[in-house]
């Protein structure tokens, strides 16, 4: 199963993708039960992983939905942008 949505920045791997026999030219719908947070706090969901993202690319996906704010992690983003990382490594589950 996925990781819940709401509950911690946990990856989705590869090994979680699998066990659903996603074929090429499908449409993937990563419904996770996202809950936005009730504060100003930065939004915890479970984030697409670089793996993850390329090895859905490489299947021929013909797109990736999701009820998350982003594939990738809005914090880690922030985290890599404050450090003036390169793009490649920031948009990296953005493949």
């Amino acid at each position: 199963a996925l990781p819940a949505g709401g509950a911690f920045e946990e990856a989705i791997t590869i090994a979680d993708l699998e066990t659903y026999r996603i074929k090429p030219n499908e449409i993937v719908i990563l419904y996770l039960g996202y809950e936005p947070p009730q504060n100003d706090d930065w939004p915890e969901y479970s984030y697409l992983s670089e793996p993850a993202a390329r090895w859905l690319a490489g299947l021929g996906v013909r797109m990736v939905a999701t009820d998350l704010p982003s594939l990738g992690s809005l914090r880690r983003t922030a985290e890599l942008m404050e450090k003036r990382r390169p793009p490649e490594e920031i948009w990296a589950s953005h493949v």
